[in-house]
């Protein structure tokens, strides 16, 4: 009989190989905007925005993650099991990281949900009253999650692996 486990840690190896991927497609990104920085070349957003693309994408696949560990829950449980595992800033990573991918994948239609819309605010990604808000909100969010470098998405899967223990612990 397959543990529970092991098919949640064959949907690790998926979520680690691309967060490995990204990792490194985001450092040259990152190191092509300094090198423009650096040469004095204005405006060297633009590549900093393919930077950001790819961080949205690293938080929606966290996503996928943490959707095959809860399974086919209702919607209550869902909730509830996102509370469970690391907290940053006492809110707990793994509902950071959904809300992140909500985020990505909602703001162009105007209308985010409103755990989505509150986890934002209070990570400083929507700010309150609204204004501008940051440039690149899923760069610091990312870097507000984990802290000091190196800001990569591997190392956030530590914080997913404990989050998945709780939830197994909880059961199916």
């Amino acid at each position: 009989m397959t543990h529970w486990r092991q098919l949640m840690d064959y949907d690790l190896q998926f979520l680690e190989e691309l967060a490995e991927l990204l990792d490194s497609r985001i450092d040259d990104v990152e190191e092509q905007a300094a090198h423009l920085h650096n040469e004095q070349i204005s405006d060297p957003g633009f590549v900093i925005d393919r930077s950001e693309y790819l961080i949205g994408l690293g938080f929606v696949a966290c996503q996928t993650y943490l959707t095959e560990v809860m399974g086919e829950r209702l919607p209550a449980e869902r909730i509830a099991c996102l509370a469970l595992g690391p907290k940053h800033n006492g809110r707990p990573i793994a509902a950071v990281v959904d809300a992140a991918a909500n985020f990505v994948k909602h703001k162009a239609e105007g209308d985010l949900r409103q755990r989505t819309r509150q986890l934002m605010e209070e990570c400083g990604v929507l700010p309150t009253p609204p204004s501008d808000g940051p440039m690149y909100p899923m760069r610091g969010l990312l870097i507000d999650l984990l802290g000091d470098a190196p800001t990569t998405f591997v190392r956030l899967l530590d914080s997913l692996e404990r989050w998945r223990d709780a939830v197994l612990n909880l059961g199916p």
